[in-house]
């Protein structure tokens, strides 16, 4: 487990928070291995854990009319499958994956189940109070990339979009 700690730690949304509720957090996560092409979780799955990417890629697909369409690629230091902790509403209480997350090549991942962020956050508030703002920042970064992405769509002047 001191392992995975060391892991957690060096990823920004964990990498200030105090060491013995990311002891704990590390205690119930663990370590998954994907192969390119495998597939993490699909869109309508139900949901328990979040993951942050130690090594490789994974590409998060959403399900349209048209297909997939790759939404992002989530690289090495970043975290994937937290929107479904977000948008719970109640402990315990867990939304079905949005969307499907697949290693675009060798990855290897660190699983946490929301069970022990729940009780990290419940335990250590200035852990949660981290966590959470740490979330907010990465959460918005993203949001500011796909606000860029619809304008450069919008400027193609496309009727649909």
């Amino acid at each position: 487990m001191a392992n995975l700690e060391e892991a957690l730690v060096k990823i920004s949304l964990f990498s200030g928070v105090p060491r013995a509720a990311l002891k704990s957090v590390a205690t119930h996560a663990e370590l998954l291995e994907l192969r390119p092409g495998q597939s993490l979780f699909y869109e309508g799955d139900d949901s328990d854990s979040m993951f942050v990417v130690k090594s490789g890629t994974v590409v998060v697909k959403k399900s349209s009319s048209e297909g997939e369409e790759d939404l992002a690629k989530i690289g090495s230091g970043s975290h994937l499958g937290e929107m479904t902790f977000l948008h719970s509403s109640a402990p315990g209480s867990y939304e079905k994956r949005t969307a499907t997350a697949e290693a675009v090549e060798e990855c290897t991942l660190i699983r946490i189940p929301f069970a022990s962020l729940e009780s990290a956050v419940e335990s250590d508030p200035v852990f949660g109070t981290y966590f959470f703002k740490m979330l907010a920042q990465n959460l918005s970064a993203r949001i500011q990339k796909t606000d860029e992405d619809l304008v450069s769509l919008k400027s193609l002047r496309l009727r649909h979009v």
